[in-house]
């Protein structure tokens, strides 16, 4: 199948570094060695030969259409797997990743799945908030460039009210995380799935094994605990934040919840 060529490191030529396999990068490299072998387009010369004589333009339908087959099988193996919610798209600057995102996504929307493309580049914080490295240079290499809540947020609201495979339900969840921190009235989201409140009920407690109520006081209570590790806010404040008017309300429900009172997580917290 070939040889491995290694070099030294510079400044290091006596040190050769241990080799290291890459199975998928060259199981990658041999498939497309054997396509270019069937194309007659195995070197660049050949790719010249194959230019001079006009098949330019017949050789890249041929490499679409093989991208477009490569994606929707990739499409299908993600179809085939309905627990899993995120897929992530790794590459490096200029590499394609966008695209490759957007194609994806027509791709599985063709297999009825609703794709929510989410590019990391959107997530930047502002400019004079970036690390620098060592060198006193901007690293956008470095996690901290990233806008982390935000991030999460989307993903949250990308994903976060498609537990379940049916959309009346999903609907429901869909207003429970907009508007968690209100009064949510059964008969609105009654209204909303034009059904009546005993329906959409047994619906939501049949998916998600709670009941609505019940499934609104876990979600405050989870926004509650983001809010206590940005050390910003007292009890009183992150409470009225997730929709706790009352703070014995607060406290009963974060105790069911979380199995002991917020003064005594925080305190536990701190401890750690």
């Amino acid at each position: 199948d070939g040889f491995v060529l290694m070099l030294p490191e510079a400044g290091a030529a006596s040190d050769m570094p241990e080799f290291e396999p890459k199975d998928k990068f060259f199981a990658t490299m041999k498939k497309a060695d054997v396509w270019g072998q069937k194309m007659g387009v195995a070197s660049v010369g050949w790719l010249n030969d194959e230019i001079a004589m006009g098949r330019s333009q017949e050789l890249i339908l041929i490499q679409e259409a093989l991208q477009e087959k490569e994606i929707a099988d990739i499409a299908g193996q993600i179809a085939a797997q309905p627990d899993k919610k995120i897929v992530m798209i790794a590459g490096p600057s200029s590499s394609g990743k966008t695209t490759f995102s957007k194609r994806l996504s027509i791709q599985l929307k063709a297999l009825g799945l609703k794709p929510h493309p989410i590019s990391v580049d959107d997530y930047f914080v502002d400019r004079e908030f970036s690390p620098r490295d060592e060198n006193g240079n901007y690293n956008f290499e470095a996690l901290e460039c990233i806008d982390l809540k935000q991030l999460k947020q989307s993903v949250i609201r990308a994903i976060g009210w498609n537990f379940t495979d049916n959309d009346l339900v999903n609907t429901v969840l869909q207003y429970i995380y907009e508007h968690y921190n209100e009064e949510v009235e059964l008969e609105t989201l009654a209204g909303l799935t034009y059904c009546s409140v005993s329906h959409v009920s047994r619906l939501f407690k049949k998916h998600t094994g709670m009941t609505i109520l019940s499934y609104i006081h876990k979600l405050r209570i989870e926004k509650s605990l983001e809010l206590f590790e940005e050390e910003k806010h007292s009890v009183k404040e992150v409470a009225g934040i997730v929709g706790y008017n009352n703070l014995n309300n607060f406290y009963k429900h974060f105790k069911d919840c979380m199995g002991t009172t917020p003064a005594l997580y925080l305190k536990q917290k701190k401890e750690q």
